[in-house]
């Protein structure tokens, strides 16, 4: 059986949590959304009516976008991210225009961006950076847990968007997403636009809401959130203790969390190769073909893809699994 490179991780709580909203008969948004905001709102160290939840962490993008006023305007967002981040500044109506990432960094230099632009800033791989200009949306689906300064990352912008898609660090069922913002009346305007039915007045207003399944699975997740981080963090101190080069902080500011394990090598197609033989699927993280814009604008960006691979780094991940695919990187030559 191969081993897998990425899959969630799902406990008796779990099927106990859907089980008791099955039973209650509200499965679509009521009580256990409501709960599952307030809880992450106060991970992050914030109040009720901080957050909401919503389908997935590309409405969440959109949603903030439409609510910051970004149509016609210009929306800075990193060549090196997922798809999802040009889609939903299309879909808002803004002018995507597209930076290139700091040398050997996912993330882009902060320090290059125009102050007067919004950008969409994405804390990629669980690595955040500290960022001084405060007029952006921090994209933090890979970074969950992550502190700068032992705060939350999520917090240094205007609003934060998070996913919980299948293989996210916690998972709400499959598909979810979360807006945070210590801005409430930003919150309070997103509540209502979600809020559809039934409404006397001809204002606009869209469903993007998180049912009370996703949303009993989410807490049920959240609450594991700090086992699920230590157990990446372990995963990953175990291919570094193998003297293999990964994509790390060295920044004591920075609380870093694993939510990949990045190999940083020659020749990543070989390597993932040579892992499939011995059944270990690894993967590239990003392609070139997956950088948003022309991968000959952005060469820090396209050369990264160039040399990273992505290995099985994730809870349910047994420690015997872990011991071999650590036997098998010290057979091949993971440097080429």
């Amino acid at each position: 059986m191969i081993i897998p490179h990425n899959r969630p991780t799902i406990g008796l709580e779990e099927k106990k949590a859907l089980s008791k909203v099955i039973e209650s008969k509200h499965l679509s948004m009521n009580k256990e959304v409501e709960r599952f905001e307030d809880q992450f709102a106060r991970y992050h160290k914030l109040s009720s009516g901080n957050a909401v939840a919503v389908s997935n962490g590309t409405s969440a993008l959109y949603i903030v976008l439409k609510f910051l006023n970004t149509k016609n305007k210009k929306v800075v967002l990193p060549t090196y991210s997922c798809s999802s981040l040009l889609h939903a500044t299309k879909l808002a109506g803004a002018k995507a225009i597209i930076h290139d990432i700091k040398k050997n960094s996912p993330n882009m230099d902060a320090r290059l961006l125009k102050k007067n632009d919004l950008k969409i800033f994405a804390h990629m791989y669980g690595l955040p950076s500290i960022l001084k200009n405060k007029n952006l949306v921090e994209d933090c689906c890979q970074s969950l847990g992550a502190k700068i300064n032992n705060k939350p990352v999520g917090l240094q912008g205007k609003a934060s968007i998070f996913s919980f898609y299948s293989t996210k660090l916690i998972t709400s069922a499959g598909q979810g997403g979360m807006i945070l913002s210590k801005d409430k009346s930003l919150i309070r305007e997103i509540k209502d636009f979600l809020d559809f039915d039934m409404r006397k007045d001809e204002k606009f207003r869209f469903n993007f809401q998180m049912t009370d399944v996703q949303a009993a699975f989410g807490r049920t997740q959240l609450k594991k959130i700090n086992i699920f981080i230590r157990k990446r963090k372990k995963i990953f101190n175990f291919y570094k203790n193998l003297g293999l080069s990964l994509l790390e902080s060295n920044d004591k500011k920075i609380q870093q969390i694993y939510y990949r394990s990045i190999l940083l090598c020659k020749n990543p197609k070989k390597v993932i190769k040579l892992l499939k033989q011995y059944k270990i699927e690894a993967i590239n993280p990003l392609n070139e073909f997956e950088l948003l814009g022309n991968p000959k604008n952005f060469p820090n960006a396209k050369n990264l893809t160039t040399q990273t691979v992505s290995l099985p780094c994730y809870p349910s991940l047994s420690d015997s699994q872990l011991i071999y695919i650590g036997k098998v990187l010290k057979k091949i030559n993971v440097s080429i």
